[in-house]
């Protein structure tokens, strides 16, 4: 269990669950819990998963296996914080994985 850092979204059940694996960088486990979930694109705050991951890794492959999973990059957090802006601010490779 662990408890979420100041302005993170809350996510719950295997969300939780994906996002400690996401924080742990474990690609293999980001892929059997990304395949179980029901909803990637939305936490109860608003956040999404893949914004979360963008936040919290730099591994191209575990975004890439949210986004095969179904996770929409299309999709903004909170309303307005679109996933491609911040893979901006990740580099390029970050970036082609959501533009592909």
């Amino acid at each position: 269990f662990t408890i979420p850092r100041a302005g993170e979204p809350e996510f719950t059940g295997r969300l939780r669950e994906l996002a400690e694996a996401i924080r742990a960088e474990d690609l293999a486990r980001v892929r059997v819990l990304a395949s179980q979930a029901e909803r990637l694109d939305r936490a109860e705050s608003g956040g999404t998963m893949l914004r979360f991951a963008l936040a919290h890794t730099q591994r191209t492959d575990i975004v890439q296996a949210l986004l095969d999973a179904g996770a929409d990059p299309n999709v903004p957090a909170y309303g307005r914080n679109w996933p491609l802006t911040r893979a901006f601010g990740s580099g390029l490779a970050m970036t082609e994985v959501l533009l592909k």
